[in-house]
């Protein structure tokens, strides 16, 4: 008997956002991205706030990229780029992705294409993985009410194209939005522009204010998104009646040259539409060009010019070095000494490191506070070196009375060819080592090789996903199964984790640890969980030995992002009905930190499938805090025991009175209790001296086929037993 075919989860577009963004850093000359489904749906805009979409026209026929010029309104010739996105199962383009460079040399466009075929390819496979129950989000330049608003900024800037038109343009938003106040804070040009102007406000609230601005301002740096807030805290700083229904809005302005080169705040009486917050994105867009136009230009050029330089160098020494430094706890100076002569320390410590570059031969660019160096001929011990001087001469400069701090820089270090082979991915690659510098607290170097396991992931995620997706496309994905054996006087039935590995194109086979984390970071567990159960259950159901199968209990792992799925429960129901296996055949496990991050979903799911008459373990019990206490709220029919409890049990007396207290507590509660990672038979013995249910691990069985499982099932007749068995996913741990 034959199962649905897994519907997959609706897309995400936190998932394309972050492809997006892997696009434009590798573009760096792509000032947009446009993602359009086949049915001509806008499904996301990258930036957010690139609100003009009229260059971004579908062709009538699309199998091949093609590029179009266009002419801004100054004169400038661009290029309009129409990318079709094809999944691995269909020769059908399954959306567009349009791109708009700021120049129109179409062979360096092409060359910039095909290094990032890949991205494009995993984002239409993700489109085709999540059609099924596709909600699509319509992006709107503006609505028709605000486009003659629009239209007359545009007059107001063509006039004045300058810094100056600002609080024209200020005191235009605040009536239309019949906002209270409305400010715009730059601190890369020492600016803050207010509409009413700032003697309005309250010489006693000022500086609160100011701190406050500061803080929206650095979130919206952070997130790059639209900061909205009610909070009493936040609207007694800004002195505005609670009572009104009032909100504080931050949208940051945003551009290809500085990430986040001001704020837009904004004071209302009453909460804003949606209509209006997409004016005010509309609004920060033209701000933007405003800002440009103000900004001053580095002595040591822009993004492109500096790549194209590392990639001359590259050819002609077998190593060289760029660094990332970052000043650190920045915004602790601004708001020490204010931005004005915050700017001022910025220009001393690009002196100081300018200086430095030059002795050695290097290049800096610089931006904002943070830049990179790069060191043509280095090795890395001479790279390292050069940057320890760097750090250890910036704290050794006395910043005057005004700032009595230390001011630190967190660095990274990337080798070219070594950790990448062209300029643009060593600077990735030296940001992310800067990251992990300043995640550790700040001040000290950090080489790629060395960086923390989870930014290192993240790079490993990204080269996964795209064999994630074609596994799930093409079905290559096979399952195995693992004994659990009962040891209490009061069970006597066999057990099962069923447990997933992936088909490589050689077909040899991929542990979950390889492709699970790129499933949680690019939301594809609820994908992977669908294909579990459809799989599972029409293996089973399909079995000549049937009846014997229906006497044997089977458990699902369910993953956070699974059970977030509003419709996963109608699916797995019907999947149950369909399956012909009886439902209390069937168990379901939710980790510990599942069921602690996702407490309403877990209480939701729980009951739903109890109800259906199947039953629920709780996997890695005691991993997270507060264990006990969920117990109460969550009601678990079998607790399974982590197994850092289970590992040094012989030698480890704590532990040995942890795992007696829950086999206690699941004797209270009535639940069955299983022990992991039982390796050896001291272990095993004293687990039966306390009285567990189950042990599971290598020194209980290895994991096989589960299809060789099934054809050796004996007739429950002849045992005289039933068994259960437990299906995980997500099983990072074990050995293939």
């Amino acid at each position: 008997m034959t199962t649905q075919p897994p519907r997959h989860q609706a897309c995400d577009l936190a998932v394309l956002n972050e492809l997006s963004e892997q696009i434009l850093e590798a573009l760096t000359d792509c000032l947009a991205i446009i993602i359009v489904d086949s049915e001509q749906h806008t499904v996301m805009v990258a930036p957010a706030e690139f609100t003009d979409r009229t260059w971004a026209q579908q062709p009538e026929s699309l199998a091949t990229p093609t590029i179009t010029a266009i002419t801004t309104g100054s004169g400038k010739v661009q290029a309009a780029v129409a990318v079709p996105l094809f999944a691995e199962d269909t020769d059908t383009a399954v959306a567009t992705v349009h791109l708009r460079f700021a120049h129109h040399e179409t062979d360096a466009i092409r060359a910039d294409l095909t290094g990032v075929e890949r991205l494009f390819r995993c984002i239409g496979n993700y489109l085709r993985i999540s059609s099924a129950n596709q909600r699509r989000t319509e992006i709107t330049v503006a609505p028709t009410n605000h486009v003659d608003f629009l239209a007359k900024l545009d007059q107001l800037i063509a006039a004045q194209p300058d810094f100056g038109v600002i609080p024209t343009v200020l005191t235009q938003t605040r009536q239309r939005t019949s906002a209270m106040l409305v400010t715009l804070l730059c601190p890369a040009l020492n600016q803050l522009v207010t509409s009413p102007g700032s003697r309005s406000i309250e010489p006693d609230a000022k500086a609160r204010w100011m701190r406050e601005l500061g803080r929206l301002h650095r979130e919206g740096q952070e997130t790059r998104r639209v900061q909205v807030s009610e909070e009493p805290r936040v609207l007694d700083v800004f002195r505005v009646d609670q009572q009104r229904g009032c909100m504080v809005v931050s949208v940051p302005v945003l551009s290809r040259d500085s990430e986040n080169g001001a704020s837009l705040t904004l004071i209302s009486p009453a909460p804003l539409s949606r209509a209006d917050l997409q004016l005010l994105r509309a609004v920060c867009v033209k701000i933007s060009s405003l800002l440009q136009c103000a900004k001053p230009l580095r002595k040591c050029g822009k993004r492109s010019q500096y790549i194209e330089s590392i990639d001359a160098h590259v050819a002609q020494h077998a190593s060289s070095g760029l660094l990332m430094f970052d000043i650190d706890r920045m915004h602790v100076v601004n708001d020490s000494i204010g931005h004005q002569r915050g700017d001022e320390l910025i220009a001393t410590v690009e002196q100081m490191v300018e200086r430095l570059a030059i002795d050695v031969g290097g290049e800096l660019l610089m931006t904002g506070d943070s830049g990179h160096v790069f060191v043509p001929g280095f090795d890395l011990d001479s790279t390292h070196e050069f940057a320890e001087r760097m750090r250890s001469k910036l704290t050794r400069i006395a910043w005057g009375r005004e700032y009595t701090g230390e001011l630190t820089l967190s660095i990274g270090i990337a080798m070219l060819p070594d950790h990448a082979d062209s300029g643009a991915l060593a600077m990735s690659v030296a940001e992310l080592a800067s990251r992990s510098a300043k995640a550790r607290g700040g001040n000290q170097v950090v080489v790629y090789q060395n960086l923390d396991n989870s930014i290192v992931q993240r790079r490993n995620d990204l080269s996964e996903i795209s064999n994630l997706q074609s596994a799930l496309l093409n079905n290559r994905f096979v399952l195995y199964a693992q004994n659990i054996r009962p040891v209490g006087e009061s069970v006597n039935n066999e057990r099962y984790e069923i447990l997933t590995r992936m088909v490589n194109d050689d077909r040899s086979l991929i542990a979950p640890s390889k492709f699970l984390s790129a499933a949680e970071r690019y939301q594809m567990m609820p994908a992977v969980d669908r294909w579990v159960i459809s799989q599972t259950l029409a293996q089973l159901g399909s079995a000549d030995n049937v009846l014997e199968i229906n006497f044997s209990t089977y458990a699902i792992n369910i993953a956070a992002q699974t059970l977030a799925d509003q419709e996963f429960i109608d699916f797995l129901l019907q999947a149950i009905g369909e399956s012909g296996l009886s439902p209390d055949s069937l168990c379901f496990e939710i980790t510990e930190s599942t069921a602690i991050r996702s407490l309403e979903h877990a209480r939701r799911f729980i009951h739903a499938v109890q109800q259906a008459g199947c039953s629920v373990a709780l996997d890695d019990f005691g991993a997270g805090y507060s264990s006990f206490g969920h117990l109460e709220s969550l009601p678990f029919d079998v607790i399974k025991i982590d197994g850092r409890f289970i590992r040094n049990l012989a030698v480890n007396a704590l532990n040995q009175a942890i795992v007696r207290a829950v086999i206690d507590i699941a004797r209270v509660i009535n639940a069955s209790t299983v022990a992991e990672y039982v390796e050896d038979e001291i272990t095993l013995n004293i687990l039966t001296e306390m009285g567990i249910d189950y042990v599971q691990g290598f020194g209980v069985g290895e994991p096989e086929p589960l299809q060789a499982i099934i054809d050796r099932m004996d007739t429950p007749v002849s045992l005289g037993l039933t068994g259960t068995v437990t299906i995980n996913t997500h099983q990072q741990s074990l050995r293939v």
